[in-house]
């Protein structure tokens, strides 16, 4: 979700957690003490994810959340962007709930495909 040039991303919690489980790096870790805030462009850009998991939920679709970043100029040297690597996972998927595993073993396909042949 965007407002404002911000973008609404997980800090710690469960969604974060399934990322590190799944040999991934959650580039917001630790950012702030909640499990979601809104950070800057410039913190994306910072980050420079080679993935950028999208969430699916809300009013905003998922192709809009895309096209946010996609159109933003300062994003256009993110690995991710360059790449096309956007891994869309529904909300509902990370949060506590029996999906999780399913949304964990969906990420580690995605970061390391290679390894699921």
């Amino acid at each position: 979700m965007f407002k404002e040039d911000t973008i609404y991303t997980t800090a710690a919690g469960l969604e974060s957690n399934l990322i590190e489980l799944a040999g991934g790096i959650n580039t917001t870790r630790k950012m702030e003490d909640s499990r979601w805030f809104y950070c800057s462009v410039e913190t994306l850009v910072a980050a420079n994810p080679d993935i950028i998991i999208i969430n699916d939920y809300g009013s905003q679709s998922v192709e809009e959340k895309i096209n946010y970043i996609k159109s933003n100029e300062a994003c256009n040297m993110i690995p991710a962007v360059v790449n096309d690597r956007f891994l869309v996972i529904p909300l509902v998927a990370v949060m506590q709930d029996i999906r999780a595993p399913r949304a964990c073993r969906t990420m580690a396909e995605y970061f390391y495909p290679e390894l699921f042949k």
